[in-house]
Order: C-alpha cells, then sequence, then structure tokens
C-alpha cells in the first residue's frame, strides 16, 4: 500500500468517525465499507463499523464486527467490551461477562470494563 493510499484509508477512517459521531450511520458505514475493502485487518475501522452496527441495533452484525476485532487483536479491551455489551443486549448474560472479565484481567481499572460488568450483572438478575 503505498502513500497515497495509506493517507486515502486514513481519512476515510476519520470521515466515517465523524460521520458516526454526528449520527450519519449509514455514511458511516460507507466509509468503513471503503476502508476495510482497501484493508480487510484495519482493527480500528472493524470496531468503529461494529459500533455503527450496534447503534442500528443490528447485533449480529455487530458481532461479527467485534469478533473480527478480536481475530486480529485478542487483547483488544475495547472489543472485548463491545462484544460483551452486544452479548448482553442479546441476554447472553454469561457470555457477556465473560468477555468483561476478560478485559479487565487485562485492564483492572478499566471503567467501562466494571460499568458493564455491573449493568450486565444487574440486568441478568445476579445483583441482589
Amino acid at each position: 500500500m503505498g502513500l497515497f493510499d495509506r493517507f486515502n484509508k486514513r481519512s476515510l477512517y476519520y470521515k466515517g468517525t465523524e460521520f458516526k459521531e454526528q449520527g450519519e450511520l449509514d455514511k458511516a458505514l460507507e466509509c468503513f465499507n471503503k476502508v476495510l475493502k482497501m484493508d480487510n485487518e484495519y482493527v480500528n475501522a472493524w470496531y468503529r463499523k461494529g459500533q455503527v452496527f450496534a447503534e442500528l441495533e443490528r447485533n449480529e452484525d455487530a458481532l461479527y464486527c467485534f469478533e473480527k476485532v478480536l481475530e486480529l487483536n485478542p487483547d483488544n479491551v475495547g472489543g472485548l467490551i463491545a462484544k460483551g455489551v452486544v452479548l448482553g443486549n442479546l441476554k447472553k448474560y454469561d457470555e457477556a461477562l465473560m468477555y468483561f472479565d476478560r478485559a479487565l484481567k487485562l485492564d483492572p481499572k478499566n471503567m467501562w470494563g466494571w460499568f458493564n460488568k455491573c449493568v450486565c450483572l444487574d440486568v441478568s438478575g445476579d445483583i441482589q
């Protein structure tokens, strides 16, 4: 991949992130898809694409993206937490807790890991 292609890939990634933050989720997906066509191993693009799918409540698509993140980087704390959140949304609480625990083992001070673990325990009825 040449210098221009790397610049174009990053530019599209940041444009997609901007669209996501502005709530223009279809445009964001379009950008992330283009990035992934250029580089199918771009972990951050898979992560952002998964976030977009999660916002759209397309949980199976989001899971696929977060699984790709973890396939490319098994210790990606954000990917572990995000996959846990989606599993929680699917009411697969035991699996979700497993991913939160893996994330917290890697980063014990991660507030999002703790927050989401507590929410999962609460909605599953495991907190009394």
